[in-house]
């Protein structure tokens, strides 16, 4: 019937899908608004609505979202995936494992998950098991260049350049490859000394004289211990201690972006401009602009370790911690010492109380 509350919501979630997917990010969330409105019993919405969330930036109000996805549906494994990069976006490294461990138990097995998941790992130099998350997701995602992207990242983090310059030779052969994938592969080319190579891969995208700069920037990186040129080259410091990457901005693709900064451009800086190896593919719809009209940088956008939102469910998944789910100074507590979050979180963990019922008005 063209009155009924659930028709209503699916014509609204479809019209909110088609407008996010134009880039307009902000009219999208008031729409979904609208559909949660309609029809508060689908979580449809509410995990539509907490994905653009993050994808725009706002990733306080998306993890509020995806847990009250949760308090409908515990064992929901992609609004575990979503929360888990929520976490990860706000560096609390140990909330995002037992989220994206929850959601694989869960039967998730996206891109975004393997890729998030990855970089967490990464993040605590855990890079053998980093790496075979990617790996994981690059044989359930073959054409997903990000995954290629960021196991190239772990590669080189953990010293095996050419294993590194084989992944992104993979990446940069599918049709979805950037600017970034392309660039990033001709600096692990450079590294390697491998400079004929990596003056065709960078005059791609880059005019001659970022060419010319970027190659004598290799060079001089292959002047320094492979160990330090790594750490340089990925914005690391100065390879004097074990190599983490930075805990990575994450979007609702679960694309991660880290290193000292973005690859030259057409027309760019002349001086040489290391690209970053951290993938920092923009979100779903590519309109930067458009984000950051929702989302002004400052800040009171940037989320704080342990200031995220809580979720304690009757079988809490991912957080083993006293019955509100916090430690004493009533912040969520860090992992005991030898802990191993992805294990708690596969087995679970019973506790009591929920902090409301799922039903709150939409933050945006």
């Amino acid at each position: 019937r063209a009155d009924d509350p659930a028709d209503r919501a699916e014509r609204l979630l479809r019209v909110a899908e088609k407008t996010r997917d134009s880039g307009d990010l902000a009219s999208a969330l008031a729409i979904m608004n609208k559909a949660y409105a309609a029809n508060p019993d689908d979580p449809r919405p509410l995990q539509e609505a907490a994905d653009t969330l993050l994808a725009a930036g706002r990733v306080e109000d998306a993890a509020t979202v995806y847990l009250m996805v949760l308090q409908r549906t515990p064992q929901n494994g992609p609004a575990l995936a979503g929360l888990g990069l929520a976490y990860l976006q706000a560096h609390d490294v140990d909330a995002a494992l037992r989220a994206f461990a929850a959601a694989r138990t869960a039967g998730d097995t996206s891109a975004r998950l393997m890729n998030g998941w990855g970089v967490a790992l990464d993040a605590m130099a855990r890079h053998d098991e980093a790496r075979q998350r990617y790996k994981d997701g690059i044989a359930l995602h073959p054409d997903d260049v990000s995954l290629r992207n960021n196991l190239a990242l772990s590669e080189a983090m953990g010293g095996d350049l050419d294993a590194a310059a084989e992944s992104l030779a993979a990446a940069v052969a599918l049709p979805a490859a950037t600017v970034r994938q392309r660039q990033n592969y001709a600096l692990l080319l450079g590294l390697l000394g491998r400079d004929g190579e990596a003056r065709r891969w960078a005059t791609v995208d880059l005019p001659a004289d970022a060419v010319e700069a970027n190659l004598a920037y290799y060079a001089s990186l292959r002047g320094m211990t492979r160990r330090q040129a790594i750490a340089v080259a990925l914005g690391l410091g100065t390879g004097d201690e074990p190599l983490k990457s930075r805990t990575a901005t994450v979007n609702s693709e679960g694309k991660p972006g880290a290193g000292p900064g973005p690859a030259a451009k057409p027309g760019g800086p002349k001086k040489p401009q290391p690209p970053a190896v951290a993938d920092g593919a923009s979100a779903p719809t590519e309109r930067e602009d458009d984000v950051a009209a929702i989302v002004a940088p400052g800040p009171e956008n940037v989320a704080q370790p342990g200031s995220l939102p809580r979720y304690v469910p009757p079988v809490n998944p991912f957080l083993e911690r006293r019955g509100d789910g916090t430690g004493e100074d009533g912040k969520h507590a860090p992992a005991k010492a030898g802990e191993n979050p992805e294990k708690n979180a596969a087995e679970g963990s019973v506790e009591e109380g929920s902090q409301n019922d799922g039903r709150a008005a939409l933050p945006i």
